[in-house]
């Protein structure tokens, strides 16, 4: 069981009355965007205007670009979330979110991701 599997597990067994609101945010993207061997699921429509007509659009710092044939925007599959004009990586998104689940302080969570303890105040209370 991969590390992404085993946080979608552990976020799923948490009441809905005590989930945070930066998890409500990021469970159902994390969900839409992995499958049970955690490949990413293809986009189906434009988060622009809904159209299903797209095909892929090159690649930009390795991730998949697509293009909207009727709005004609481009987009990834960040675009509309959190992780947009974020410059953390998503893999300490993660692991950030495995420690908030098992109630690490905040310092020894900076400590361990190599951050600021400022910049994961900042993650727990921005999403």
């Amino acid at each position: 069981m991969t590390q992404r599997s085993r946080l979608i597990d552990r976020i799923s067994s948490i009441p809905e009355n005590r989930i945070h609101p930066v998890y409500d945010e990021i469970y159902p993207i994390l969900k839409q965007n992995l499958t049970d061997n955690d490949k990413p699921i293809t986009i189906v429509c434009c988060p622009h205007c809904g159209s299903v007509s797209i095909k892929k659009n090159g690649n930009y710092n390795g991730k998949q670009r697509y293009f909207c044939k009727d709005c004609h925007k481009s987009f990834s599959m960040n675009t509309n979330t959190f992780l947009f004009h974020n410059r953390i990586p998503e893999n300490l998104w993660l692991q950030f979110i495995d420690y908030e689940l098992s109630g690490i302080a905040l310092r020894h969570e900076a400590h361990f991701l190599g951050l600021s303890i400022h910049t994961c105040f900042r993650i727990r209370y921005t999403a």
